[in-house]
């Protein structure tokens, strides 16, 4: 899908990223939030806008890990490498 179109995959990314720091998500893992952030990341590559996504995540992350999100501080690392 990523290949054919990557646009589509970013905002799906970005709104999967969305919900699990709202809390959705069954039986989720810090290594299924990671493999979801790792696939945003590569549309955002695929389309040239990594750096912006990544300040994307980076400013939602922030947000919710203050309003206690359990995933916050799990995306905050991935952004920051």
């Amino acid at each position: 899908m990523l290949e054919q179109d990557a646009e589509f995959c970013l905002r799906v990314g970005r709104i999967a990223i969305l919900r699990i720091l709202e809390g959705y998500g069954y039986e989720l893992t810090g290594s299924d939030v990671i493999d979801i952030y790792g696939h945003f990341m590569a549309a955002a590559d695929k389309l040239g806008v990594a750096a912006h996504a990544r300040n994307d995540v980076l400013a939602i992350a922030t947000k919710a890990q203050e309003k206690g999100a359990v995933f916050g501080a799990t995306l905050i690392r991935q952004c920051s490498r």
